[in-house]
């Protein structure tokens, strides 16, 4: 019986200390992939469905749309699409309640009816916060539906609810645009959502 306690002890103690001497098991953190809200938007809406190009000569128009993350996540990049290549589109991240500025950027769209991703400095999403992107052009495609029916907002692509789209004529600065439609959507703009834990 001694026998077999002392051979018990034995084991348990080699056991234990192969146990202590393997390597911990490291688990990676999730890596989500990015998410661009525009293509499920427009298929949603059926504003895919006709497309023209809008030129408003020396006229600039503060346009874009409202949106919430239904999780907390990042922008990485900034998506667009021009008539024509623009070396300083100015875009804008507000916060929707508020209407105050959160983040400006400049970008080079180089290259006139190409799709173009830009990467930024990240900007964090807070889950269920309104911001709205928007940007600052005389030049876009105007989207809509052939029968010119109206989408029913919120409209849900991935992640992202899109809430809205507004527009106003604005000559100079960063002003909040306040023209509502439901029935077209210019543009292109959009960005590169990745969610976080």
């Amino acid at each position: 019986m001694k026998k077999l306690i002392l051979v018990a002890v034995l084991f348990t103690a080699i056991f234990a200390s192969c146990k202590k001497d393997s390597a911990p098991v490291v688990i990676p953190p999730v890596v989500y992939v990015e998410e661009n809200p525009l293509p499920g938007f427009l298929s949603a809406t059926g504003f895919n469905q006709l497309s023209t190009v809008s030129n408003y000569g020396v006229t600039k128009y503060e346009e874009g749309f409202s949106f919430k993350a239904n999780v907390k996540g990042k922008i990485n990049a900034m998506v667009m699409k021009l008539p024509v290549a623009n070396s300083s589109l100015r875009i804008t991240i507000w916060d929707n309640v508020s209407k105050a500025v959160l983040r400006t950027e400049n970008i080079n769209v180089p290259t006139a009816n190409t799709e173009a991703t830009i990467s930024i400095a990240t900007f964090d999403i807070v889950k269920d916060k309104e911001y709205f992107i928007s940007m600052w052009t005389s030049d876009d495609f105007q989207r809509s539906r052939t029968d010119n029916a109206a989408a029913a907002y919120p409209i849900v692509s991935g992640n992202i609810s899109i809430l809205g789209y507004l527009s106003k004529s604005v000559a100079s600065g960063q002003v909040f645009p306040t023209n509502v439609s439901t029935r077209y959507y210019y543009g292109d703009l959009s960005f590169k959502f990745q969610q976080t834990p």
